[in-house]
């Protein structure tokens, strides 16, 4: 059994993305509720269940931890298990996010390629946030590394 070494979350993130996500499943409710044929009301209801699921999705997303062998980084469509010894460390950056300059977190890989992270970012002036979330991600990478030898 793995035992997850360090977690960080970014509940903004997941709150937006649920109150969203519910409030289109209820507007879509109340569209099928008043469309008169059943066709209808069976689309918009099966659209309206399909909002429900990524909300309850969105509870868990944007979340990253590491465990004994591998980090895991969910957002609200995708999960990913990378393992520890892909990875070199985390990097706070500070760059372009949708259309916002924002401070977000940056996967470094040991074969010289990255991926932004960008479910865990922070208004500029909030780079602190992003900063401790790194250091706490390299902190645990680091003890497994210790562990291990490497």
């Amino acid at each position: 059994m793995s035992t997850v070494e360090s977690r960080i979350r970014n509940p903004r993130y997941e709150a937006v993305s649920t109150v969203l996500l519910a409030a289109a499943a209820i507007l879509l409710g109340l569209q099928a509720s008043q469309t008169g044929s059943l066709p209808a009301k069976l689309v918009l209801g099966a659209i309206g269940v399909a909002f429900v699921l990524l909300a309850i999705r969105a509870t868990a997303s944007a979340e990253a931890y590491l465990t004994d062998d591998h980090v895991v980084i969910r957002s609200l469509l995708r999960t990913s298990t990378i393992p520890l010894s892909k990875i070199e460390r985390f990097n706070p950056e500070v760059g372009y996010v949708n259309l916002y300059r924002r401070a977000y977190l940056r996967l470094l890989f040991v074969d010289g390629t990255s991926r932004r992270l960008t479910q865990f970012n922070r208004a500029l002036g909030q780079e602190a946030v992003v900063r401790s979330q790194a250091s706490a991600l390299n902190a645990a990478l680091e003890n497994h590394r210790d562990r291990i030898g490497a």
